[in-house]
């Protein structure tokens, strides 16, 4: 696997200018309608819509969980994370 992304990323290194932007062009196209969303009728970015794959948790330094499997997320684990201190969450949050 190592060997694999090694010639990868002198691939990725050997391209144009033209074609790495080319890429990233179709790269961006592609995530646009996960980049923001609409909160209380305006357009707000998104923080991070990228999940990781499931398999085993690396953690840092001496962690607890270091080696336990990562299961894969379901759906229903998604969610929007909003800071309570913003007033357009507190109206979706509906707290009194």
């Amino acid at each position: 696997m190592f060997e694999y992304f090694e010639e990868e990323k002198a691939k990725k290194k050997a391209l144009s200018s033209a074609e790495k932007k080319e890429l990233k062009k179709q790269k961006d196209e592609m995530e646009a309608k996960y980049v923001a969303c609409t909160l209380d009728g305006r357009k707000e970015k998104v923080g991070n819509f990228r999940v990781e794959p499931p398999g085993l948790f690396r953690g840092r330094g001496e962690h607890p969980r270091k080696g336990a499997l990562k299961v894969s997320p379901h759906l229903t684990y998604s969610f929007l994370t909003c800071l309570l201190t913003c007033l357009s969450c507190v109206s979706i949050l509906r707290i009194s």
